[in-house]
């Protein structure tokens, strides 16, 4: 059995689809479903254990160029941009609480720097927040940031990617400017985030 993953795509790019295995549910024509890694478990973690304040996160003001990802198995919807210039590319994950590629109710990524590690809330939902620039050079970033929250023994996790070249980026912003902006952005999504049950 085979289901279709739908990734959020920015810049006006119609969303990729790509077969993997057998998803939680059937999907529908241009829904995104959720995947499931399929990273052998580990020793169990403990709940979210992020030091510092948690912040909370403001939803975003949604235009009609935002469009709502619901996930009918799990009951929690949240709205993304379809374009723009801060409009990132997203997948939803499923993981098993205790998968080698969690600690501490967080998904480690590609790197894991307790630095980048925080913690955000949208009414009682707490999102661990792990934000990752990776393949830095003098003129590209390439971001990929994780917001996962615990749901029972599984931890749903919200990944965000885009890389990023100053020449994209409008004068007089600089890198930096668009990375805050970019993350601001990723914040607003995040917080349109709902239980809906």
């Amino acid at each position: 059995m085979t289901a279709v993953v739908l990734f959020g795509a920015g810049c006006g790019a119609a969303p990729k689809t790509e077969s993997v295995p057998s998803a939680p549910e059937p999907v529908a024509a241009n829904t995104p479903a959720e995947t499931t890694p399929t990273t052998p478990a580990t020793t169990p973690n403990e709940e979210l254990v992020v030091a510092g304040e948690t912040r909370a996160l403001t939803a975003a003001d949604v235009t009609d160029t935002w469009e709502t990802y619901t996930s009918k198995s799990l009951g929690f919807s949240f709205d993304w941009p379809t374009k723009g210039r801060y409009a990132p590319e997203w997948e939803v994950k499923h993981y098993q609480s205790d998968s080698s590629d969690i600690s501490n109710g967080c998904v480690k990524g590609r790197s894991f720097d307790l630095s980048q590690i925080s913690r955000a809330s949208v009414g009682t939902t707490v999102f661990c927040v792990n934000r990752q620039v990776v393949g830095v050079d003098a003129h590209c970033s390439a971001f990929s940031d994780t917001y996962a929250t615990p749901f029972g023994k599984t931890i749903i996790a919200i990944e965000f990617d885009r890389e990023i070249c100053i020449e994209q980026v409008p004068a007089p912003m600089t890198l930096a400017e668009y990375e805050k902006n970019y993350w601001t952005t990723l914040d607003s999504i995040v917080g349109t985030f709902k239980l809906n049950q």
